[in-house]
């Protein structure tokens, strides 16, 4: 029996959650294959989650993200010790932050 795999967001693409009112850009980084559909594998920053198809979207939606508040973009500046804020440096060089 062999079965053929279908996914509708390639590994190393870039993806954004349907819900995120920040809309962090997030990769999928691989996936689980069920017996009737594929979980996605996605990272941000340094987390990663488990989404189905229907709740990831590789189009940015720009009103979600200006309607979500303003203090959320500036958060990364109020991180309390040197590793966190080395961190963040990181994610902000490697595109993961759009910084205004």
């Amino acid at each position: 029996m062999s079965i053929t795999i279908n996914p509708v967001f390639k590994i190393g693409e870039i993806v954004y959650l349907k819900t995120d009112d920040a809309q962090n850009k997030r990769m999928i980084t691989g996936y689980t294959i069920r017996l009737k559909t594929i979980v996605y594998l996605v990272s941000c920053f340094h987390e990663e989650y488990h989404c189905y198809d229907y709740e990831l979207t590789n189009e940015y939606d720009v009103l979600k993200a200006i309607d979500n508040d303003k203090e959320s973009n500036w958060s990364i500046w109020m991180v309390s010790d040197k590793h966190s804020l080395r961190h963040e440096l990181k994610a902000i060089s490697q595109g993961f932050y759009d910084v205004m």
